[in-house]
């Protein structure tokens, strides 16, 4: 399958004389009918495939399951023993897991102190490892909010998952794993009935602007599995669609990029984490504004640099999406959205690639709850 850059204007900002937030890359995917009817077919052999995985890891455990199903699918969402629940599941993925994680920032505190719902992004570098460090990510944020008694009124995780992944479940892991917060949309690249998504992403964000639950997205989707595509390109621009529709209606949106990395050349499993700084959007008068959160210079591209001047001081200032000095509106917003994302992702990625621990460590060291 050839997949070629996006070439039209109404994406391709990407041009030296602009000294204003871009969005650029993303890939065409040519939604031809034989690539449609290609992906149905290799979505059932995977499906067949996961189930057949996990009706063997979970052979002599059915009645483990239904035990545990028996006991969890009652328990109120808003209660403690819900968020009790949630950490000790999270913990079980980021069990014998090595990882290194910027704590000492306190931002995963700082977000455990606020009633606020944030949004978080991160990069799909592992298939295999990722929900492990999701799992770590989830068990200290959990932990968090539990040392500081707000187990019942945090906002729960809403994890957007590829469906095909739930289906793939019988019917009690997969009720287990979506009151945990899986939440299945049709993730394909061709499928047209994508649009289907979009009623149920509605009722997701209306929840996130109550401040009723996080949002955890891999913003590349199923693009993650074109490993020698940089971000830019794997990038889904409808992340900035949601971010858009969340910021109209809310007026603040906070996005946390977080970066992940992994240690190859041990035997170990030696991962990193790195939590960005919020990355927070503004609405007034149908503009868009935006603070400079992780753009560090000698990370960020040159027109990142340009737009938040070099020297700039005030990092928390905020300043209007913008082209060629006009204010960006409307639906085009969702593409510079994207952009800012994007860019704040990629050098969080570099960040966690940085700190990788070169010597074996027990999580435990670092989760103390």
């Amino acid at each position: 399958m050839k997949i070629s850059p996006v070439t039209n204007n109404t994406c391709n900002y990407m041009q030296n004389n602009y000294t204003l937030i871009p969005f650029s890359g993303n890939v065409s995917i040519p939604q031809k009918k034989i690539f449609v009817e290609a992906e149905r077919l290799f979505n059932i052999c995977a499906i067949l495939k996961r189930k057949l995985s996990n009706k063997i890891k979970n052979s002599g455990n059915q009645e483990k399951i239904l035990a545990f199903y028996n006991k969890f699918i009652k328990v109120s969402d808003s209660s403690y023993a819900y968020m009790r629940f949630f950490h000790n599941f999270a913990r079980k993925f980021a069990k014998n897991r090595e990882v290194e994680i910027n704590l000492e920032s306190n931002r995963l505190l700082d977000i455990a102190k606020s009633d606020e719902a944030y949004i978080f992004i991160m990069n799909h570098s592992n298939g295999k490892q990722d929900p492990a460090m999701m799992g770590v990510l989830g068990t200290l944020l959990s932990g968090a909010y539990i040392n500081l008694g707000k187990a019942k009124t945090a906002p729960r995780a809403k994890i957007i998952a590829n469906e095909d992944i739930l289906k793939s479940m019988n019917k009690f892991q997969r009720a287990i794993y979506e009151k945990f917060g899986a939440f299945g949309i049709n993730a394909n690249l061709f499928d047209a009935g994508k649009g289907k998504n979009s009623e149920k992403i509605h009722q997701l964000i209306d929840n996130f602007c109550k401040n009723k639950n996080h949002i955890f997205i891999f913003p590349e989707g199923k693009m993650g599995m074109f490993k020698d595509l940089d971000l830019i390109e794997k990038f889904q621009p409808g992340v900035g669609g949601m971010v858009r529709s969340a910021v109209i209606d809310k007026k603040q949106v906070k996005v946390i990029p977080v970066g992940f990395a992994y240690n190859n050349k041990t035997k170990s499993f030696l991962g990193s984490i790195y939590i960005g700084k919020p990355v927070c959007f503004k609405s007034e008068n149908n503009e868009i504004f935006v603070n400079q959160a992780n753009i560090e210079f000698d990370l960020a591209k040159d027109s990142y640099k340009k737009f938040w001047n070099y020297k700039q001081k005030a990092i928390d200032e905020f300043k209007p999406i913008l082209h060629k000095n006009i204010p960006v509106l409307g639906r085009e917003q969702s593409l510079y959205i994207a952009g800012i994302l994007c860019e704040n992702l990629r050098i969080c990625i570099e960040k966690a690639k940085r700190q990788l621990p070169q010597h074996p460590m027990n999580i435990d060291n670092i989760i103390k709850i």
